[in-house]
């Protein structure tokens, strides 16, 4: 696995009560690529997307 390398700054932007962090990168292959998170820049979030091995999602409620 290689790490992604930041193309620009972060930037946030308010929705209504939300904020939203569009991070910017350059993937392997020399494509920038963008990703919206919800929280402020400096906040700390994480997400798990729970595949089988035939790569079908699993969900819960």
């Amino acid at each position: 696995m290689e790490a992604w390398e930041r193309a620009k700054s972060d930037e946030q932007t308010k929705v209504g009560w939300r904020t939203i962090t569009t991070k910017y990168f350059v993937t392997p292959d020399g494509e920038t690529a963008a990703y919206d998170t919800f929280g402020k820049v400096d906040g700390r979030s994480g997400a798990v997307i729970a595949l089988t091995k035939d790569n079908k999602v699993i969900l819960a409620r």
